[in-house]
Protein backbone atom coordinates (compact mmCIF):
# COMPACT_ATOMS: atom_id res chain seq x y z
CA UNK A 1 0.00 0.00 0.00
CA UNK A 2 1.34 3.43 -1.19
CA UNK A 3 0.74 6.38 1.11
CA UNK A 4 1.31 9.40 -0.25
CA UNK A 5 2.75 12.21 2.61
CA UNK A 6 1.21 15.52 3.30
CA UNK A 7 3.76 18.12 3.60
CA UNK A 8 4.37 19.32 7.11
CA UNK A 9 5.48 22.80 5.41
CA UNK A 10 5.10 24.33 2.10
CA UNK A 11 7.44 26.98 0.07
CA UNK A 12 5.58 29.60 -1.49
CA UNK A 13 8.15 30.61 -4.41
CA UNK A 14 7.04 34.15 -5.67
CA UNK A 15 8.11 34.84 -8.93
CA UNK A 16 11.22 37.48 -8.48
CA UNK A 17 14.51 37.49 -7.18
CA UNK A 18 15.91 40.84 -6.84
CA UNK A 19 14.97 44.06 -8.52
CA UNK A 20 18.20 45.09 -10.28
CA UNK A 21 18.25 41.37 -11.56
CA UNK A 22 15.18 40.92 -12.86
CA UNK A 23 15.25 44.20 -14.48
CA UNK A 24 18.65 43.45 -16.41
CA UNK A 25 16.79 39.95 -17.03
CA UNK A 26 13.87 41.62 -18.57
CA UNK A 27 15.82 44.37 -20.22
CA UNK A 28 17.68 41.42 -21.57
CA UNK A 29 14.91 39.26 -22.96
CA UNK A 30 12.61 42.58 -24.36
CA UNK A 31 15.65 45.02 -26.10
CA UNK A 32 14.27 48.08 -24.76
CA UNK A 33 13.80 49.93 -21.54
CA UNK A 34 9.80 50.53 -21.97
CA UNK A 35 9.76 46.78 -22.37
CA UNK A 36 11.56 45.88 -19.67
CA UNK A 37 9.58 47.81 -17.23
CA UNK A 38 6.05 46.23 -18.66
CA UNK A 39 7.83 42.97 -18.14
CA UNK A 40 8.83 43.85 -14.73
CA UNK A 41 5.45 45.04 -14.02
CA UNK A 42 3.47 42.22 -15.14
CA UNK A 43 6.19 39.78 -13.06
CA UNK A 44 5.31 41.69 -10.08
CA UNK A 45 1.75 41.77 -10.42
CA UNK A 46 1.77 37.71 -11.07
CA UNK A 47 3.83 37.94 -7.78
CA UNK A 48 0.73 40.45 -6.54
CA UNK A 49 -1.98 37.50 -7.83
CA UNK A 50 -0.51 34.48 -6.41
CA UNK A 51 -0.05 36.46 -2.71
CA UNK A 52 -3.69 37.20 -2.74
CA UNK A 53 -5.09 33.86 -3.52
CA UNK A 54 -2.97 32.65 -0.61
CA UNK A 55 -4.32 35.21 1.35
CA UNK A 56 -7.64 34.16 0.92
CA UNK A 57 -6.73 30.53 1.64
CA UNK A 58 -5.08 31.09 5.08
CA UNK A 59 -7.93 33.55 5.64
CA UNK A 60 -9.43 32.24 9.49
CA UNK A 61 -7.14 29.10 9.33
CA UNK A 62 -4.26 28.26 11.86
CA UNK A 63 -1.08 28.96 9.64
CA UNK A 64 2.74 29.48 10.56
CA UNK A 65 4.94 31.50 7.98
CA UNK A 66 8.13 31.09 8.36
CA UNK A 67 10.12 33.82 6.11
CA UNK A 68 13.95 34.91 5.90
CA UNK A 69 15.97 36.58 3.03
CA UNK A 70 15.13 34.26 0.64
CA UNK A 71 12.81 31.61 1.95
CA UNK A 72 8.55 31.91 2.81
CA UNK A 73 7.79 28.69 4.44
CA UNK A 74 4.54 28.10 5.36
CA UNK A 75 2.91 25.38 7.80
CA UNK A 76 -0.49 24.39 8.79
CA UNK A 77 -3.31 22.07 8.36
CA UNK A 78 -2.63 19.27 6.03
CA UNK A 79 -5.58 19.69 3.95
CA UNK A 80 -4.57 23.41 3.29
CA UNK A 81 -1.02 22.67 2.77
CA UNK A 82 -1.95 19.99 0.03
CA UNK A 83 -4.84 22.46 -1.58
CA UNK A 84 -2.08 25.39 -2.05
CA UNK A 85 0.01 22.79 -3.56
CA UNK A 86 -2.58 21.28 -5.88
CA UNK A 87 -3.03 25.03 -6.94
CA UNK A 88 0.41 25.36 -7.73
CA UNK A 89 0.44 28.40 -4.96
CA UNK A 90 3.30 26.67 -3.02
CA UNK A 91 5.63 24.05 -3.52
CA UNK A 92 6.61 20.64 -1.23
CA UNK A 93 8.87 21.26 1.46
CA UNK A 94 11.36 19.44 3.45
CA UNK A 95 13.80 20.79 5.30
CA UNK A 96 16.79 19.25 3.60
CA UNK A 97 15.32 20.31 0.31
CA UNK A 98 15.23 24.74 1.35
CA UNK A 99 19.09 25.50 1.28
CA UNK A 100 18.73 24.25 -2.25
CA UNK A 101 15.55 25.17 -3.40
CA UNK A 102 16.73 28.88 -2.39
CA UNK A 103 18.11 29.95 -5.10
CA UNK A 104 15.34 29.06 -7.89
CA UNK A 105 12.92 32.00 -6.96
CA UNK A 106 13.55 33.86 -10.19
CA UNK A 107 10.79 31.63 -12.08
CA UNK A 108 9.44 34.62 -14.27
CA UNK A 109 9.36 33.76 -17.75
CA UNK A 110 10.10 36.76 -19.38
CA UNK A 111 9.35 35.34 -22.57
CA UNK A 112 5.81 34.61 -22.27
CA UNK A 113 4.09 37.82 -22.95
CA UNK A 114 0.03 37.91 -22.81
CA UNK A 115 0.25 41.68 -24.21
CA UNK A 116 1.51 43.58 -27.44
CA UNK A 117 3.79 45.28 -26.22
CA UNK A 118 3.85 47.47 -29.23
CA UNK A 119 1.02 49.11 -27.69
CA UNK A 120 2.58 49.36 -24.58
CA UNK A 121 5.17 51.31 -25.91
CA UNK A 122 3.60 53.39 -27.59
CA UNK A 123 1.60 55.12 -24.11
Amino acid sequence: MSVIATPATVAVILPYFKQGDDCAAALAASGSASAAFVRQAQMLEAAATQLRRLAAHVAGQDVTVDASTHWIGLSGPPALLSQLVAEELAQPQDDQDEDEDEDEDDDYDYDADDEDEDDDEDE
